[in-house]
C-alpha cells in the first residue's frame, strides 16, 4: 500500500554461497548445465540441418570432452539424477553422452576420435593448470607429455602444424629442466598464451578438415 513503511530486509543482497569452495562448487554446476545446454543445442542444428556434418562432427566431440571434465569437476556419479534434480530438459545431450561419439560417425571404429578427444581434453586439463598457478614441472610435464604423444599419434595433422610445432616445444623445453624445478608466471603467461592459440587453431582444423 502507499506510504507503508517497507522491510529493509527485503532490499538485502541474496547470496548463493558463503565462501570460495561453495563458490567453485556452483561455478563448476554451472559449466556442467552450460555444456548439456550447447550439445543438446548442437543436436537440434543438426536436425534442422542448420549446421554442416563435418562442422557438427567436431564441436560434438569437443563438447563430449568437455562434458567429462566438468562432470569429474562437479563430482557427480550419475548425469540422469543430476538432470532431474535441476530439471534440465536435454534428451538430445543425453543420448549424444550415452553413445560417447558424435551421430556422423557412429559407425566409425573411433580412432581418429579417440585422438581428437584425448588431445581437446589434454589441452583443457593442461591450460586449467597454469591457471590455477601450478608452475612444478613434475606436475605439469605428465599432462603436456600426453598431449604432445596424442598430437603426434594423429596421422591426419601435419608434421609442420603450428600447433604441433608449439606443443613439442614447449614439451621439449620442460623435459630438459629438471623435476623439482618451477617455470616462472612470466613463462606460464607465455605458455597459456602459445597454447590457447594452438588449441584455437586445432579446433579451427578440425572445422575445415
Amino acid at each position: 500500500m502507499i506510504g507503508e513503511e517497507v522491510n529493509p530486509d527485503f532490499f538485502q543482497e541474496v547470496r548463493l554461497y558463503e565462501n570460495s569452495a561453495e563458490r567453485e562448487r556452483l561455478d563448476n554446476m554451472s559449466e556442467l548445465y552450460a555444456v548439456l545446454n550447447a550439445l543438446e543445442c548442437l543436436e537440434k542444428m543438426l536436425s534442422r540441418d542448420c549446421i554442416p556434418p563435418k562442422e557438427y562432427t567436431a564441436e560434438c566431440s569437443k563438447l563430449l570432452v568437455q562434458y567429462k571434465v566438468a562432470l569429474r569437476l562437479v563430482q557427480c556419479a550419475d548425469i540422469d539424477e543430476f538432470v532431474r534434480k535441476y530439471r534440465i530438459e536435454c534428451p538430445a545431450a543425453l543420448e549424444r553422452i550415452r553413445e560417447d561419439r558424435p551421430i556422423t560417425v557412429r559407425d566409425d571404429k573411433g580412432n581418429t576420435l579417440k585422438c581428437i578427444a584425448e588431445i581437446v581434453e589434454m589441452f583443457i586439463t593442461f591450460l586449467d593448470q597454469l591457471k590455477l598457478n601450478v608452475r612444478a614441472v613434475d606436475e605439469l610435464f605428465p599432462t603436456l607429455g600426453e598431449l604432445n604423444a596424442s598430437m603426434s599419434a594423429m596421422s591426419s595433422l601435419p608434421d609442420n602444424f603450428d600447433s604441433k610445432l608449439k606443443v613439442k616445444a614447449w614439451h621439449d623445453r620442460l623435459k630438459g629442466m629438471s623435476a623439482s624445478a618451477e617455470i616462472s608466471d612470466e613463462e606460464a603467461r607465455q605458455m597459456i598464451f602459445e597454447l590457447e592459440t594452438a588449441y584455437n587453431s586445432f579446433t579451427r582444423f578440425l572445422h575445415s578438415s
